[in-house]
């Protein structure tokens, strides 16, 4: 139960707005589809694993959420605290992003 509704939270918190960011700009930039999905797959796949360090360190995740909700469109880092394992779409992304497309 508990593991759940810091699923939920952790979801609501960091992913969903990481996520909404990466649609928004990639999109905006005319990023292939299937490089926004595959971003956003990536991202959504790593919330078990960040639930779980979450739950283990707290502080990290109020200073993730604080970084995402009080920075907004510096999303990169958010990202890479998030889903390290996504380094590699999100170079790829990058050129998008950054509007050098």
């Amino acid at each position: 139960m508990l593991n759940s509704i810091l699923l939920f939270l952790v979801q609501f918190v960091i992913v969903g707005p990481i996520t909404s960011q990466i649609d928004a700009r990639l999109k905006q930039a005319q990023a292939p589809a299937a490089l926004v999905a595959s971003v956003n797959s990536c991202v959504n796949a790593a919330l078990p694993d960040l639930a779980k360090r979450i739950s283990s360190q707290p502080s990290q995740g109020i200073s993730l959420a604080a970084e995402i909700w009080l920075q907004g469109g510096g999303f990169e880092g958010a990202i890479l605290k998030a889903a390290p394992e996504c380094a590699s779409l999100l170079q790829a992304a990058k050129p998008f992003y950054r509007g050098t497309s």
